[in-house]
């Protein structure tokens, strides 16, 4: 599988997980799909790029969750609302 496809899977699964917080919150099918989507993305990439990519993609992918959802709960976004 090529590296875009497993990047693609990634970024749409951040994307669904910021979706979840920040504009349906409480329903968790999306956080769901989000999170599941990620989770193929990084067993992808075990799969077919080998147990160290696949460890470097786990550890960005959990340090860019953790600041996405830092960062969309922190800054002033529920004041907004």
């Amino acid at each position: 599988m090529e590296w875009i496809t497993i990047a693609v899977l990634i970024v749409l699964g951040l994307i669904l997980i910021v979706i979840e917080i920040l504009f349906v919150p409480g329903t968790t099918v999306v956080g769901f799909v989000g999170f599941a989507l990620m989770l193929v993305g990084v067993g992808l990439t075990f799969r077919d790029y080998g147990s160290q990519a696949g460890w470097i993609v786990l550890g960005g992918s959990a340090v860019g969750s953790g600041l996405i959802v830092y960062f969309t709960l922190s800054t002033k976004t529920w004041e907004r609302f």
